[in-house]
């Protein structure tokens, strides 16, 4: 398993159990998959630097996890079809006995 980094934007509309219930779908592709959790910050609204769907500002989310590759591609799936995230960025992180 690789060590991925993702940060989402959601809707700055959204109610707070969307929210949750977004970013708990999210994890469980993940562990559901036998992937692992290693970090998780919901970062709070902050401004877009540009407009997005017309939207001036966005929820921020990180989470840093291991996981394999099923479950990064339906990760990728679910944030490309979901009308909730306004963007999305998915990192490999490199691995600490690669230094």
């Amino acid at each position: 398993m690789r060590n991925y980094e993702i940060m989402y934007i959601l809707q700055p509309g959204l109610e707070e159990e969307a929210i949750v219930s977004f970013t708990d779908s999210l994890q469980a592709i993940i562990t559901d998959r036998g992937g692992e959790i290693t970090r998780f910050d919901r970062l709070g609204i902050h401004t877009l630097a540009y407009p997005i769907k017309h939207h001036q500002q966005g929820h921020y989310v990180l989470m840093q996890g291991a996981m394999n590759q099923e479950a990064l591609a339906e990760l990728e799936r679910i944030l490309k079809l979901s009308e909730d995230q306004l963007r999305y960025l998915i990192i490999r992180l490199e691995d600490a006995d690669q230094s």
